[in-house]
C-alpha cells in the first residue's frame, strides 16, 4: 500500500509541475557598443514589440530586438495576440536594419 501511495504522490506532483516556458529562440548577443548598425532577416516574432533578427537560420546567431519607444500588450494580455499577428504581417521573413541603443 505504501508503494502505491508513493507512486500516486509522485504522479500528482508531476501533474502540478509547470515546465518552464521557452522564451524566444534568440541566442545571439547584441553588439557590444551603442550605435552599431546591423541587419538581418526577421526570423521570429515573440510578441507585439519583440522579435529575432538573424543573417542565417541558426538561432544561436539571432539577435533579440525590442522595439524602442514602443509598447505593445503582453502576449497573454487582451490584444496581445493581435499585436503579435500585426507585427508578423509587417516584418516576418523580411530584411530589417537596426541600430543598437543598449550594449
Amino acid at each position: 500500500m505504501k508503494g502505491r501511495f508513493l507512486v500516486l504522490a509522485a504522479a500528482l506532483a508531476l501533474v502540478g509541475y509547470a515546465a518552464p516556458a521557452r522564451a524566444d529562440p534568440c541566442e545571439g548577443g547584441l553588439p557590444s557598443q551603442v550605435g552599431v548598425q546591423f541587419s538581418g532577416i526577421v526570423r521570429y516574432v515573440g510578441d507585439g514589440d519583440g522579435l529575432c533578427v538573424g543573417r542565417t537560420t541558426d538561432p544561436n546567431e539571432w539577435i533579440e530586438i525590442r522595439l524602442a519607444d514602443f509598447d505593445a500588450p503582453e502576449l497573454h494580455a487582451p490584444g496581445g495576440a493581435a499585436a503579435k499577428a500585426a507585427l508578423e504581417r509587417l516584418v516576418l521573413q523580411r530584411e530589417v536594419r537596426c541600430i543598437s541603443e543598449r550594449a
